[in-house]
């Protein structure tokens, strides 16, 4: 709790084990933290949408915490796709 007052704190990651996501996140997100939650976000849809929703209504950005995104590799295979060098991809 003192960590989600702390206004150094820019940022919150949860990668708690899986069934405490929710509690966490929903108490960084009151706190208006920032927050990126590691896979799966929740153990329920229920959870995951009480989550996205209290995001959406206090404007706080929330994200499942896709790591594999920011790889080198996957960023050059989305420049390559981009540049259309493999063709049109369905």
């Amino acid at each position: 709790d003192d960590l989600l007052r702390d206004l150094d704190i820019d940022v919150v990651y949860v990668g708690s084990i899986a069934d405490s996501h929710s509690k966490l996140a929903t108490k960084s997100i009151l706190a208006g933290k920032p927050t990126v939650v590691e896979k799966p976000m929740t153990i329920s849809l229920k959870e995951t949408q009480h989550l996205v929703s209290l995001a959406k209504k206090t404007n706080t950005f929330l994200m499942e915490g896709m790591w594999t995104r920011c790889f080198p590799a996957m960023r050059k295979i989305r420049d390559i796709i981009a540049s259309g060098a493999i063709g049109d991809i369905i």
